[in-house]
């Protein structure tokens, strides 16, 4: 995730965890979000289904990007 990992991030890994197993016809799959930043709720869910968390910082170049870009009232 670009931004800070909700509950949203979590149960969407589950979801990619539990088709990875059915599809691959396998039982154990890692399961690791990574994010800047996790709230504590979130990282709560995650350790309870067993996943990880793995803090990760965007590239230097993506940090500008949202202040260049031009939105839709700016048309």
């Amino acid at each position: 995730k670009r931004y800070k990992a909700e509950l949203s991030a979590v149960t969407q890994l589950r979801r990619y965890v539990e088709k990875i197993m059915v599809s691959k016809g396998i039982s154990e799959v890692r399961g690791i979000l990574a994010a800047p930043s996790i709230t504590d709720n979130a990282k709560k869910m995650l350790e309870d289904w067993g996943y990880e968390f793995k803090q990760v910082n965007p590239p230097k170049y993506l940090e500008d990007y949202g202040k260049k870009q031009k939105k839709l009232d700016g048309f």
